[in-house]
């Protein structure tokens, strides 16, 4: 936490996303607190299948955008490791998503996911929508926009 409060001093952005955060309902606020900004949380609260470890929940994971205190937070969505927020900007409404996609995920998981961000991010309310994150898509071609494997999982994502 330390670099990342240096870097927000540093170039003083109002949004910062951050995927595979490994934080935990374990976790107080105060543990991953930012001054000046709000955070909103999407951490792990489902196990993985393909999961080694017998906890109930599965470690790692999860995602958190943190929003200047000065910017108006109007709607907060969370699904499977992934948040998004809506914004109120003088231009209009923005929506923000940050999504973890663990490559462990079953395709039930994947699924929910990708109803997920279809649901909010199919929405004509807002007038700009940026989602950022890791997919884990190992076999997509993010220069080309271009599966080089056939998957499915790839597939279903682009």
């Amino acid at each position: 936490m330390t670099e990342l409060k240096q870097l927000l001093l540093i170039e003083n952005f109002d949004i910062l996303c951050v995927s595979e955060s490994h934080f935990n309902d374990s976790l107080s606020s105060a543990e991953f607190e930012l001054p000046g900004y709000n955070s909103y949380r999407g951490d792990r609260d489902f196990k993985l299948d393909k999961s080694l470890n017998s906890n109930p929940v599965s470690e790692c994971g999860g995602s958190v955008i943190y929003v200047k205190q000065n910017i108006e937070v109007l709607e907060i969505f969370k699904s499977l490791d992934s948040v998004a927020v809506s914004l109120d900007c003088d231009l209009g409404k923005v929506l923000i998503g940050c999504v973890y996609r663990s490559p462990s995920l079953n395709k039930k998981q994947d699924f929910q996911l990708l109803s997920f961000m279809k649901d909010i991010f199919q929405d004509e309310k807002y007038i700009a929508k940026f989602c950022y994150g890791d997919y884990n898509l190992s076999h997509v071609s993010w220069v080309s926009g271009t599966i080089v494997d056939n998957d499915s999982t790839n597939e279903i994502f682009l």
